[in-house]
């Protein structure tokens, strides 16, 4: 570092090209490697502080009530019980280890007041299908003239697409500590946003934000979980009101039903086809609830474009054409008649950001839609996509490539394929999916094959495996995950009732990189929301059947 100080920097400081590259471009391993394989890699769990107390939550069971009181009276008898602490929605249990405090909290009896006891999994698509009535806000740019786009065709196709909530399912639980003294506050844990610590310890302790330490650990899985304030302000009241460090510590099924939930979504699809097969307007709904607008209240103020007073939010926007911070409206489909609209749908829960936010949805529904397009109209899937982005062509090469590392309409009449693309977070992606039906309607994947541009890949390795695990994510939620609701309560509880994907049920996956040169794309999420209809549309060259809603399930193939 000293040396480097002494150094004289040239006026004109010359970019290295990348032909002389000798790190970036390369397939590198990933540092953190050996640690995880040998144990020494710090979760939120592995935090260790003299004198530190234990602790866990339990929520109210009702969405949206609120504690009463509390009967702790069995819970003080158990060995080790510190105290509980009542909160707005949920005790915080302290002991003197993490066990004891999970099983006095379960002793623990909670009165409540409020909340949603009629919501249940009807309610919500009764209440998805009634907005879809209403004409919400316009999303995005409004492009030619849909209403004349839709005179001129000489077929229309219309369609309904339904997505159910998910769970974001970390492997580890959420977990955080904290040690809170009159003048400052020091934090550990899995955090997605490291300034969010010292927001809550603003709001809950007084602190001004300068006055928290945060030391932010290994994630244990994210996904858009820990970007959330609630599992950081339990350890810091606690630890407030004990005077000693404490380590909170949710249970799986208290993780599993206080999620922030990727909310249920209803997109309704128009399409009209000229006399050329060629899509010419194209006009599309999105009705759920929105995943933003709970940190609007907490922060007291809306943040456009993200946000707006109108109800627009473009999480629940993602993957749509024409939004306005999409990437490259370039890499989209070049259809000249395009609406959106937005319709906020004012479902009690707790809705939050799930990897590739609205994405996971919308790109279901597009690429659907587009497939059935494509037999409605008589044309390859394929071929309709490269029509539709004649003017891109690094778009066309993803397609192109994948059409024949995958071998589209190969002469196997034991697999079938099923295609879909999407520019995703600024990355050309394509995937094709094999797979087969067997008579009960089991789905068997065999192979999924992936070409992605992301404009240049820094580490192709990390690329592949980003992908690779999207795919997984996402398959999980085309082939079994949904959260279902029941008298105003959480269904699921832990992974017998909301189960991962397996190892013996996963299909081998080839990632295919193309530097083309475009802007950099952001890979973490990029892979999820195309797996889907990817998997869909194959499901309907196996079967005939289509597939409207996610997960998919045998009664809709029989």
């Amino acid at each position: 570092m000293q040396e480097a100080t002494q150094l004289n920097l040239p006026d004109e400081p010359q970019i290295k090209s990348k032909g002389n590259y000798t790190v970036i471009g390369e397939p590198l391993k990933r540092w953190e490697t050996n640690l995880k394989i040998n144990g020494t890699a710090t979760y939120g769990a592995d935090i260790q502080l003299p004198g530190m107390l234990y602790g866990t939550i339990r929520k109210t069971p009702i969405i949206g009530s609120q504690i009463k009181t509390i009967h702790d009276d069995k819970a003080k008898n158990y060995p080790g019980f510190i105290a509980a602490i009542p909160l707005a929605d949920h005790v915080v249990v302290v002991a003197d280890s993490t066990w004891a405090a999970m099983k006095s909290a379960s002793l623990i009896e909670i009165e409540t007041d409020g909340g949603f006891p009629e919501l249940d999994d009807s309610s919500i698509i009764e209440k998805l299908i009634g907005d879809s009535n209403n004409q919400g806000v316009i999303a995005g740019n409004l492009v030619g003239d849909t209403t004349k786009g839709f005179q001129d065709s000489k077929k229309i196709l219309e369609y309904d697409y339904y997505l159910p909530t998910q769970a974001h399912a970390c492997l580890e639980t959420l977990t955080s500590t904290a040690t809170v003294s009159e003048d400052q506050c020091e934090f550990w844990g899995p955090i997605q946003t490291q300034d969010l610590p010292g927001f809550v310890a603003m709001q809950a302790l007084g602190l001004s934000p300068e006055k928290t330490i945060v030391h932010t650990t290994f994630l244990g899985g994210g996904f858009g979980r820990k970007i959330e304030g609630d599992f950081i302000l339990a350890p810091m009241v606690a630890s407030k009101v004990l005077g000693r460090p404490v380590q909170i510590t949710w249970s799986r099924e208290e993780d599993m039903r206080g999620d922030f939930f990727r909310p249920p979504t209803l997109i309704k699809m128009k399409v009209g086809i000229d006399a050329d097969n060629y899509p010419n307007a194209f006009q599309a709904k999105v009705i759920s609830p929105s995943s933003t607008l709970h940190m609007v209240q907490s922060l007291g103020f809306y943040f456009p474009p993200w946000i707006d007073e109108s109800g627009y939010d473009f999480t629940m926007l993602d993957g749509m054409p024409q939004q306005p911070v999409a990437a490259d409206l370039e890499n989209q489909y070049a259809i000249p008649n395009i609406s959106i609209n937005y319709v906020p749908s004012e479902i009690p829960g707790n809705w939050g950001f799930w990897r590739s936010i609205g994405a996971g949805c919308n790109t279901f529904a597009i690429e659907s839609m587009i497939d059935e397009v494509a037999i409605a109209s008589g044309q390859d899937p394929i071929e309709l996509r490269l029509r539709l982005l004649g003017h891109n062509a690094r778009a066309r090469e993803v397609l192109t490539s994948v059409r024949t590392i995958a071998e589209w309409n190969h002469t196997d009449k034991e697999h079938f394929q099923g295609f879909a693309y999407s520019d995703y977070n600024n990355c050309l992606q394509a995937q094709i999916v094999d797979l087969s039906v067997d008579r009960r309607s089991n789905i068997n994947l065999q192979k999924v094959t992936c070409v992605i541009d992301c404009g240049f890949a820094h580490n192709p390795h990390l690329v592949k495996q980003q992908i690779e695990g999207a795919i997984l994510f996402g398959l999980n939620a085309t082939l079994m995950g949904e959260i279902n609701f029941s008298q105003g309560q959480v269904v699921q509880s832990n992974f017998d009732d909301y189960p991962m994907i397996k190892l013996k049920n996963t299909p081998k996956i080839e990632v295919h990189i193309i530097n083309g040169g475009g802007k950099p794309g952001r890979i973490g999420e990029t892979g999820t929301p195309l797996i889907g209809p990817a998997v869909a549309n194959a499901v309907f060259a196996a079967t005939g059947k289509r597939v409207r809603r996610l997960p998919i399930r045998k009664e809709d193939l029989a």
